[in-house]
């Protein structure tokens, strides 16, 4: 039915729709009864593309059957004859019997009440199916109401039972209500007393606190003195460090001391053998002076000019003697005087470090073993304590949850029992 509706053109724009209307004359009231006041009658359907087929009799919405009743035994129904149409005296001629039939029918105005007749009849089968499945279910429950009742009667006795056992569960959860309280309230003592002996073992593992906090003070004022002794002892062994690093000094002057004096030595020696020299030429000079002794008067001045060189050279030899001689003086008796002087300081200076390193030795380890006594004697009396609140905790603990699983498994023991006495009780009334 869709093809119906207008699809557009090149000029003109598609619709959705499409309607057809039939307006009737009915001036002389012969339409049906609901009909039959209009003095016309419009009959109109109208096809859109989502919503389908639409009918309406004067633009009020009816039904399709609505329609076909309109149009019963008027001859203008889908078989109507009043309305002939091409190759309809055909058909006519050419219809059976029972065609015929129905055009005969349709033109008395029978078929109206025949369709009537036949709807009437589908009712009524469908009526007498209903009956008979109602009569059905009712024969049903007829069989079921004499088991229905003893059903009752069980349910019943079953509910007052019911009520029975809930009064009697009422009673027992209100005795163990009552137990429970009873023992909460004894729990609860007993928790209050656990918590002031807990308060008081607080009170005391803060003294023992406080105290463990005056020993950690006193460890640290102990560890600070220890740290002095020991930066005095540093400071000792810089200062025995120092003192033998100047006798090493001292005994690098003394070496080289003693090689000035082997130089001056050296020295003396080189000046004996320049005096032996001297000598022997003064011994040459005496003898060539004899040899020469004749020529003196000759050579008087030659004479007097040698005389000075001698004295010259005498004079000089001895003076070169007795810068030996001093020299030689000068540096024993400064090689004597820092050797003692170094020696004397070296002593000094050992005597000192070990006299201060073996009282700082014997301080700090009086001082070490005086502080680990005592923190070993704390640690020691603070583990005792400790281990005996945890032995003394431990075993509280065990004793109530002893005293508790035992108290529980009485209670759970009880209620089963009870449970299992009143099952018994209700089986054996059921």
């Amino acid at each position: 039915m869709d093809s119906v509706i207008f699809r557009g053109t090149d000029t003109r724009q598609p619709l959705s729709r499409a309607s057809v209307e039939l307006i009737f004359d009915n001036t002389e009231g012969r339409a049906p009864t609901e009909w039959a006041s209009y003095a016309e009658i419009s009959v109109k359907r109208v096809i859109e593309k989502e919503k389908g087929s639409s009918y309406l009799i004067n633009n009020t919405v009816v039904r399709r059957k609505d329609v076909a009743d309109l149009f019963l035994g008027t001859g203008l129904g889908s078989k109507g004859y009043a309305i002939i149409g091409q190759n309809k005296i055909t058909e006519i001629v050419e219809a059976k019997p029972e065609e015929i039939k129905g055009y005969l029918e349709e033109a008395a105005g029978v078929s109206k009440y025949k369709e009537r007749r036949k709807e009437t009849e589908y009712r009524l089968r469908d009526t007498k199916d209903n009956l008979t499945r109602v009569n059905d279910l009712i024969r049903e429950i007829d069989g079921q109401v004499t088991r229905l009742k003893s059903q009752a009667e069980t349910a019943s006795k079953y509910q007052k039972y019911q009520e029975d056992l809930k009064f009697s569960q009422a009673q027992v959860w209100a005795l163990k209500k009552q137990k429970t309280n009873e023992a909460w309230e004894t729990i609860k003592q007993k928790i209050n007393e656990q918590t002031l002996q807990l308060d008081q073992f607080t009170a005391k593992l803060r003294e023992l606190e406080a105290s463990v906090e005056v020993a950690r003070e006193a460890y640290s004022e102990t560890s600070e003195e220890i740290n002095i002794f020991q930066a005095k002892f540093y400071e000792v062994n810089a200062m025995v460090s120092d003192a033998e690093n100047s006798l090493t000094n001292i005994k690098n002057n003394i070496e080289r001391f003693t090689a000035a004096q082997a130089d001056s030595e050296e020295k003396i020696k080189n000046i004996t053998l320049l005096e032996k020299d001297v000598n022997n030429e003064i011994e040459e000079s005496k003898r060539k002076s004899e040899e020469e002794s004749s020529r003196l008067n000759v050579h008087e001045k030659l004479n007097k000019e040698d005389r000075d060189k001698l004295t010259q050279l005498k004079e000089m030899l001895g003076g070169l003697t007795t810068q030996a001689e001093k020299a030689r003086n000068d540096r024993n008796y400064k090689s004597k005087e820092l050797r003692e002087l170094s020696q004397q300081r070296i002593e000094k200076a050992r005597n000192d470090r070990n006299y201060k390193s073996k009282e700082l030795r014997e301080l700090s380890q009086q001082r070490i073993e005086k502080a680990r006594n005592d923190r070993n004697y704390k640690s020691k009396e603070l583990r005792e304590l400790s281990q005996q609140r945890i032995e003394k905790a431990r075993n509280d603990r065990n004793y109530k949850s002893k005293e508790l699983r035992e108290l529980s498994q009485q209670r759970i023991e009880k209620a089963r029992n009870d449970r299992n006495y009143k099952s018994k009780e209700l089986r054996e009334l059921s």
